[in-house]
């Protein structure tokens, strides 16, 4: 991975050595994937591999939640560069975020993400990374720019999407507008982590209210055998009672005969 080279660029370079490796009939494990982006990442992120290897486990880590994490410290690297541009800056990253928060950042992102689109609709990128890398990434940016991709027409879009300063859009420059696309990538890569953690808690608690239901059912089925074995002790103890008078009944009898002889 080069230094000027994001990590959205470089998963997608590793998915096609990925596709390249299984078309080989050598597919390459999740884990032997998630060791190859740590080794090849700069030394920027020495601290951050660091931390992923003691406290996670990459032989269960997918490859999403790997990028994702590192996309979102990437974003803190660059912080305070990006800050002093004209394009949108995300204003946290922290799960604290609420949703009007979340909505205006996604919105400013969606109205960015137009013109990376109408951009390289136009022209190719000529920025810093290689050509080569620039031509796959400009084929697969126009696959999905067709009409109704996302759903709606260019005349069905939202008016606060197309409406858009023309000044500003002129004078951004494509670096601008590339950096744009990579923090909208960016953005939906974390929206998918917290995705899986939500979907992953709710399957944990859907189990745990599972093993309270049955542990409810097993406890109500205690309950009963005991009110039957009380029923059988009570049921006991009466017959006994019973005996007892009967038996005090007899010897009764036999002592007045006794007396009268």
């Amino acid at each position: 991975m080069e230094d000027d080279e994001s990590i959205t660029m470089y998963n997608n370079t590793l998915k096609d050595m990925a596709n390249e490796s299984f078309s080989l009939g050598e597919p390459m494990s999740n884990e032997k994937l998630a060791r190859k982006v740590l080794r090849m990442l700069p030394k920027k992120y020495a601290h951050k591999v660091t931390a992923i290897e003691e406290a996670q486990d990459l032989t269960t880590m997918s490859l999403d939640e790997l990028i994702g994490n590192l996309a979102t410290f990437e974003m803190s690297l660059n912080e305070g560069e990006l800050s002093k541009k004209k394009g949108i800056a995300l204003k946290a990253t922290s799960e604290n975020v609420d949703d009007e928060e979340l909505g205006e950042t996604i919105n400013m992102l969606a109205k960015n993400f137009k013109k990376t689109l109408k951009r390289f609709n136009k022209k190719p990128f000529n920025g810093s990374v290689t050509s080569s890398i620039t031509d796959r990434r400009n084929n697969r940016w126009k696959k999905p720019v067709k009409q109704g991709n996302y759903g709606t027409s260019q005349s069905d879009k939202p008016k606060d999407i197309m409406n858009d300063n023309s000044e500003d859009e002129k004078n951004m420059t494509d670096e601008e507008v590339l950096e744009n696309y990579k923090l909208l990538y960016t953005t939906w890569m974390e929206l998918r982590v917290v995705y899986t953690k939500v979907d992953a808690e709710r399957n944990k608690l859907k189990t745990e209210n599972e093993k309270l239901m049955k542990l409810g059912v097993d406890q109500d089925q205690e309950i009963h055998q005991l009110r039957a074995q009380v029923n059988a002790v009570n049921k006991g103890l009466k017959m006994m009672n019973s005996n007892t008078d009967i038996l005090e009944e007899i010897l009764g009898v036999r002592k007045d005969a006794g007396d009268s002889t």
